[in-house]
Formats: structure tokens, C-alpha cells, sequence
């Protein structure tokens, strides 16, 4: 593993650091790995351990998406060798199922997660969001490498600040939105980066929608309805009210019955089972 492979959520196999050492030294070697550069873009995770180090492990983002280069056409060693010494293979599909999911960009497995508010904003309010950064050794970065920027509905960057909470990995960033609409805020850090959309709306659209009894009452007034409040007696004024203007009526329906062509068939096959059967009991 190279440095940068130590700590990403890929090759993380186990949280223990020197766990997580031992289940790679312990992969059956590879007979072989194909040769490539990578680019300046790209993380090497894993490399070989020959004089020259070629990249076996490659990722990188490409526009809004990822990509993953495993350079060797020997990885089923890491499953089937393990089976062969009579060993567990585990560690191997957790590898193939992190590289899915890092892929897929599962947010279990980012290294930067922007925790929003469970309300809106509010314009013309200040607000903030946490930011957690799940690497053991940010106390080796230099300061300044975690970068806060937010973008109005118009695509302008708006003042932000960003600082620590005290507890390692834990940031809070804030900023004062001065429209409503969608704003989208942005973390870099060296591990990766991380975008979020927050929707901020206008001073009042969030209050707490309770009736208005006052103008409930003028509008029932109006309309010829009645108000009723919580009491003891509400189904009862709601029963008196809906059983006074209840109506009711009688329809009646008058059918022919040879105007069902079903129930004519029935007759006609009836007399006729009456005369065959007359006939057979020599009746007729």
C-alpha cells in the first residue's frame, strides 16, 4: 500500500491500522501487473514492490464522475490463493465491494460528509453545517488545506467561514445567505472533495401553520358554515349540524323481465326440460 492508500476508504480493509497492514501482506503474490503511468489526477493506492513500483491500484475523478484502474490480470489470486493455503477470503470481496461502492459514490465511504440542518435556512439569517472528515491523521496536514466555499441561486461565491470544533476531524462552516433559493456549498480537502445542495427560503415560510380561529370564524360566518373548537361536545354540534339539512329519498326501478336475455333463456330452457322429461315418463 502507498501512503495515500493507507487511509483511503478502498484499501481500508479493517480500522485497525495494523490490521488492516497485515490482511495485504498476507494477499498471495501477483505473477504479474500491466504497465502503466499514472496521471498527476490519479491516486495510486497500490503499487508494485520491485525496484521500479508500478501502479497496480489507480483512482480518480474524472468531471462528475470516477474512475478506477486495477492494472493486473492476476487479482483472483487474492481469492482463489487464500482458498489454496486453506485461509478465509473475505478481505477480497471486501476489496471488490468497496471499489463498487466508492465507484457508485455510496456516502458511507467519502471521507468528507457536509451534515445539514434538519430545517431550511432562513435569508437574511446566518447559518452553518457541520463537516466531518473521517482521517485519523489530519494533525499531520498543514493548516489550511480544508476550504469552505459557498455559491448563491446566481453562481456567486458568498462569505464563509470555517472553523474547528475542538474534536478532531469536526469543522463548523458558516455563512449568511441574503436571498433565498438553492445554494450549493463545497468542501475541498486533500482527501477529496465533497458538494451539497441547501435550500434557503424566505423569513416566515418555515412557521408552524396553526389555524387562525378569528379568521376561521369570519370566514364561516360568511359562507353560512359554522366554526367548531376542540370541546366535550364537538362530534355532537358536528352530528346536529351535518343531520340537519340531510335529505333522503326513495328511487324506484321498474324492470322488464323478458328484457334480460338471460333470464328469458332460463325460462325457455326449463319448459323445454318439462316437456322432454314428460315425454321420457310417457306423461305426454
Amino acid at each position: 500500500m502507498t501512503p495515500v492508500g493507507a487511509n483511503h476508504p478502498i484499501t481500508r480493509l479493517s480500522l485497525d491500522e495494523n490490521e488492516n497492514v497485515r490482511l495485504w501482506q498476507e494477499m498471495p503474490p501477483l505473477d504479474g501487473v500491466n504497465l502503466l503511468e499514472p496521471k498527476n489526477s490519479g491516486m495510486v493506492l497500490l503499487e508494485s514492490s520491485q525496484m521500479t513500483s508500478w501502479p497496480i491500484l489507480t483512482v480518480g475523478d474524472f468531471g462528475k464522475g470516477r474512475v478506477l484502474v486495477l492494472s493486473t490480470d492476476d487479482s483472483w489470486k487474492w481469492y482463489m490463493g487464500m482458498v489454496a493455503r486453506g485461509r478465509a477470503h473475505w478481505a477480497y470481496l471486501r476489496f471488490i465491494e468497496k471499489m463498487v461502492r466508492w465507484l457508485t459514490k455510496d456516502p458511507s465511504l467519502d471521507p468528507v460528509q457536509i451534515i445539514l440542518p434538519e430545517r431550511a435556512g432562513t435569508a437574511g439569517q446566518e447559518t452553518g453545517v457541520r463537516i466531518t472528515l473521517k482521517e485519523n491523521d489530519l494533525s499531520s496536514n498543514p493548516k489550511g488545506t480544508i476550504s469552505l466555499s459557498v455559491l448563491n441561486p446566481d453562481g456567486l461565491k458568498i462569505v464563509s467561514n470555517l472553523k474547528t470544533t475542538g474534536q478532531s476531524g469536526e469543522y463548523v462552516g458558516s455563512f449568511f445567505p441574503e436571498k433565498e433559493g438553492m445554494h450549493k456549498i463545497k468542501v475541498e480537502t486533500p482527501f477529496g472533495s465533497v458538494e451539497e445542495s441547501w435550500v434557503i427560503t424566505r423569513p416566515g415560510e418555515d412557521l408552524d401553520g396553526a389555524p387562525q380561529h378569528e379568521r376561521l370564524r369570519m370566514i364561516s360566518a360568511s359562507t353560512g358554515g359554522k366554526f367548531l373548537s376542540r370541546g366535550d361536545d364537538l362530534l355532537k354540534e358536528i352530528e346536529s349540524f351535518v343531520g340537519r339539512d340531510a335529505n333522503r329519498f326513495i328511487e324506484e326501478r321498474s324492470l322488464q323481465i323478458w328484457s334480460r336475455p338471460y333470464v328469458l333463456a332460463v325460462i325457455l330452457f326449463l319448459l323445454t326440460m318439462e316437456w322432454y322429461l314428460r315425454r321420457r315418463w310417457g306423461l305426454a
